[in-house]
């Protein structure tokens, strides 16, 4: 992921099944820019998003987090204003915590 960091203008970042991890997480914060991101069937969990760098992705509009190991107290972190599709399908939500995100997103 390190060789990623350096692509400042990158716009959209398709990493399903690849072996992804929690511990890349603060490269997120190289992508001011991206507008789409999809994590699905990768081996990250909810301290993914509880390490808050996702979060500086603040143009993010669509992210697929499917088939991960996210929860409800990773998604309670996950504060994206632009966000307009959120996949969570195969995942581990379950609570109506997350319900403050889900009411700022468009469509899901």
């Amino acid at each position: 992921m390190n060789s990623l960091k350096d692509l400042c203008n990158l716009e959209v970042l398709y990493l399903d099944r690849t072996k992804i991890t929690n511990a890349s997480a603060a490269v997120f914060e190289s992508f001011p820019r991206l507008l789409e991101l999809s994590l699905a069937s990768t081996r990250i969990s909810s301290r993914f998003l509880k390490s808050q760098h996702l979060n500086n992705c603040v143009q993010l509009e669509r992210l697929n987090l499917s088939k991960t190991r996210i929860d409800d107290t990773g998604l309670v972190c996950l504060h994206l204003p632009l966000l307009s599709l959120l996949n969570l399908d195969g995942t581990r939500t379950v609570d109506a915590r997350y319900q403050h995100i889900l009411y700022r997103v468009q469509r899901i």
